[in-house]
């Protein structure tokens, strides 16, 4: 067989093949890309049977749907865990009982944080989205003008 060099693109393509075939130890299964066939190697055909001899094509469209999967499980997550409160109490209750993040107006001012942390066990503001939806017209926490959209949560 014929030497392949160590490349930094078989060591990333490696890396990323753990997630397609779902395994932790890749870089003990795959060995070098060969420039001459364009094909990637792997050292143990029973432990990988299907996956000897990928084109960098094969390869580039399995790592395309391990994109798009990890993409749609992380947007259902974040739509499932994502509250949203109108007002102090509405507020109070999703801390206390719903997991996840809580999308509520602010004022701006210190004091509303803290007061929230104070009241919710360390519920703090995560961020504020570069696209704000407008929720209400008033702070969750004091009544007054609200300036922000914010992201909260619990830091774990």
């Amino acid at each position: 067989m014929r030497k392949m060099k160590r490349t930094k693109k078989s060591a990333v393509v490696a890396g990323a093949l753990a997630a397609v075939i779902g395994i932790s130890g890749a870089f003990a299964f795959l060995s070098d890309y060969d420039d001459a066939t364009n094909k990637f190697q792997f050292h143990d055909d029973d432990a990988v049977p299907n996956m000897n001899n990928m084109t960098e094509e094969e390869i580039e469209k399995a790592l395309a749907a391990v994109h798009d999967e990890l993409l749609a499980r992380a947007e259902k997550n974040l739509c499932e865990k994502m509250n949203v409160a109108h007002d102090h109490e509405e507020f109070l209750d999703i801390a206390a009982n719903h997991p996840g993040f809580i999308k509520a107006m602010w004022c701006g001012e210190t004091e509303c944080e803290e007061q929230l942390k104070d009241e919710t066990g360390g519920v703090k503001s995560r961020c504020i989205p570069f696209v704000e939806d407008h929720l209400a017209d008033t702070c969750v926490c004091c009544g007054k003008p609200a300036k922000k959209m914010v992201v909260w949560g619990r830091q774990y």
